[in-house]
């Protein structure tokens, strides 16, 4: 007995063709074996033929035992192909389905950025596990079709159903997980959208809170100020350090939140939406500089701190000579490249320049709304030159100066280094915006001269491919057409 392969039905076909050949085979020799039969019973009476009654029996007998088998197996097989068609049939269905499924699985992109865009996808991601979870129940019955050939048939090979089902199982498989996972994603990423949300509306209401409160502390030490009341300029030192602790406090919660702004921002696919989460983040950033600059100024008002101011000069000079490290730098960048991958590189090396500045802009706008707000508070100088810095530092044979004339000295380097660095700052943007148009003109010029040398390069090499078809006149007629055809 051939083993068959369960599910294959052109095996099937092949060995019960075999079957078939095998019946016509026994009953094309069975008139031979009957007329044999016959006369065995004939020459049974004769003692001497009983060995030869003998022999014909047991062909019969074999005769009929095979032709029993081969109708038996030829009965398994007809079931077995009816099964196979059946399996097969359905097999083709549940990968149809499962094909047009990871389609529109493939279909379903990336995950949004934007709460309309999330919502949408979610909403199609559940109406896509529905129709996942829904048709399971056709996996099942396929799955218990195969268990039947298998317990069925269990005496041929049935290893190409349990592969093609065990295959089927994990294609399913494979899509609900994926389908749960996108499922978490989108939550996570519309969770973590409105999250941020909410996290920036509470992070401005408290920015507004603690703005109205540093308002009141400094209109309070003010009015201390004036009436030189040392009690009350530690109560209100002590109310400013308190504030100084909340801000500090919500420094890594600012932190974050401009963070996961850049984040979205780069990710936004809407102009709108961009420009709208822009103006928060910038609103955000500012108040919160003005935040901690105001009470920087405030605590120095009220400690007289002249150990900060000393700290905020040689601050302000460091990033002058820092801003002047970067004109340099600026100026290495050029000249304008002559070929557009030299002008790409420019701009990126540019791009990676700009953002140096920018990451150190909050850090210069502080300084210098610090020093302005100490320049305001401090009474004004008759002359804020240098000369008269140096005539008051001589002023001193012994080389002691007052507190007061200390006082006068710090505000005027701090006047001076304030407008030095504004200066050399803003010049430094300038001349930063005007090289990044300059990059961008040229690299569209040279851009547009390339196009018009590729043109050129074309036209040129059809005319010289023209001129290498001519050939040398070989009688005096071909030259009147040759000279007009030139």
């Amino acid at each position: 007995q051939q083993a068959v392969v369960v599910g294959d039905v052109d095996d099937i076909h092949q060995v019960l063709d075999k079957q078939k050949n095998v019946l016509r085979e026994l009953e094309q020799k069975k008139p031979q074996l009957d007329e044999l039969v016959h006369t065995a019973e004939n020459l049974k009476a004769d003692s001497n033929r009983q060995q030869l009654h003998g022999k014909v029996t047991k062909l019969r007998e074999h005769w009929e035992e095979t032709n029993s088998k081969v109708m038996q197996r030829k009965t398994v097989l007809d079931a077995m192909l009816s099964d196979s068609e059946r399996y097969e049939a359905k097999r083709q269905e549940v990968e149809a389905w499962l094909n047009r499924m990871k389609a529109r699985r493939e279909k379903m992109g990336l995950v949004g950025d934007t709460a309309d865009v999330l919502e949408v996808q979610l909403r199609d991601q559940k109406a896509y596990h529905a129709e996942l979870h829904q048709y399971k129940h056709q996996i099942e019955l396929f799955n218990q079709l195969t268990q039947k050939l298998i317990a069925v048939y269990q005496d041929d090979d049935t290893s190409r159903i349990k592969k093609m089902t065990e295959q089927i199982n994990q294609n399913y498989n494979n899509l609900n997980s994926s389908i749960v996972l996108r499922g978490k994603l989108l939550n996570s990423a519309l969770n973590s959208l409105h999250n941020f949300d909410r996290s920036l509306d509470k992070f401005l209401a408290w920015l507004s809170e603690a703005e109205s409160s540093m308002e009141c502390v400094e209109v309070e030490a003010d009015r201390a100020g004036g009436r030189r009341d040392e009690s009350a300029n530690r109560q209100f030192s002590k109310q400013l350090k308190d504030l100084q602790s909340e801000i500090e406090s919500h420094k890594d919660v600012y932190a974050a939140l401009n963070g996961s702004g850049r984040k979205l921002l780069s990710s936004l696919p809407s102009k709108d939406d961009a420009v709208m989460l822009q103006r928060r983040l910038d609103e955000m950033n500012q108040r919160w500089h003005h935040l901690k600059a105001k009470s920087m100024a405030i605590r120095n008002r009220l400690e007289s701190n002249a150990e900060h101011w000393n700290a905020l000069l040689l601050s302000l000079r460091e990033l002058f000579e820092w801003v002047i490290r970067k004109d340099t730098e600026l100026t290495g960048l050029g000249p304008i490249g002559g070929d557009v991958a030299s002008l790409q590189k420019q701009l990126d090396d540019h791009r990676a320049f700009r953002r140096q500045l920018e990451d150190k802009r909050p850090v210069v706008e502080s300084n210098l709304l610090s020093g302005r707000q100490y320049i305001a508070n401090e009474p004004p100088l008759s002359d804020t030159s240098d000369t008269e810095a140096g005539r008051d530092v001589d002023g001193d044979s012994r080389g002691y100066r007052s507190a007061e004339e200390q006082a006068r000295e710090l505000t005027r380097c701090i006047r001076r280094e304030v407008n030095k660095l504004s200066e050399k700052w803003n010049a430094l943007i300038d001349r930063s915006d005007q090289w990044q148009r300059k990059l961008d003109d040229s690299l569209a010029k040279m851009r547009m001269f390339q196009k018009n040398m590729d043109e050129a390069s074309g036209r040129l090499g059809a005319v010289e491919s023209t001129k290498n078809s001519w050939t040398n006149p070989t009688d005096v007629s071909q030259v009147p057409e040759m000279l007009e055809d030139l």
